[in-house]
């Protein structure tokens, strides 16, 4: 009996832990992750914070296949910079850009996350290799000032 409310107390605590996630802490997680677990428990990791993640198994497999390749193609993890960090509706939702440093060349990976009542949720992750172009399109002659 002992042991059962341990184990229920634990689940409880876990729970909470998760629910009062915030996003610096997520997005934290997330880059400890990339560098001591597989692309697939990176992905899984971030989304714990999504309640209906199950509705969206099609789009997070198709995610977790792409995201394997990148170590792959690009080399080693190398580090992060954060770019920038947009709130909107009031802090009900909040984005983060960063330059992920990979061996090979710079990614950008974008974190999105929502707070609709007291809770934050992982509402949305993406990377892209744009950057390099609108790199070289903003230090055009046109664009400095």
């Amino acid at each position: 009996m002992k042991s059962f409310f341990f184990l229920i107390a634990f689940m409880f605590a876990t729970q909470f832990s998760f629910a009062q996630s915030t996003p610096d802490q997520i997005v934290d997680k997330f880059f400890q992750d990339l560098v001591n677990e597989k692309p697939d428990q990176v992905i899984d990791n971030f989304y714990t914070h999504m309640p209906w993640v199950v509705n969206i198994k099609d789009e997070i497999a198709k995610l977790k296949t792409n995201f394997k390749t990148l170590q792959d193609y690009f080399g080693k993890y190398c580090g992060q910079a954060l770019i920038g960090k947009k709130e909107i509706g009031g802090g009900a939702l909040v984005i983060y850009t960063y330059l992920v440093k990979y061996e090979r060349q710079p990614i950008r990976f974008t974190f999105k996350f929502y707070k609709p009542k007291d809770t934050w949720l992982s509402y949305g992750f993406s990377y892209d290799m744009s950057l390099d172009e609108e790199l070289d399109q903003s230090v055009k002659l046109q664009n400095m000032r």
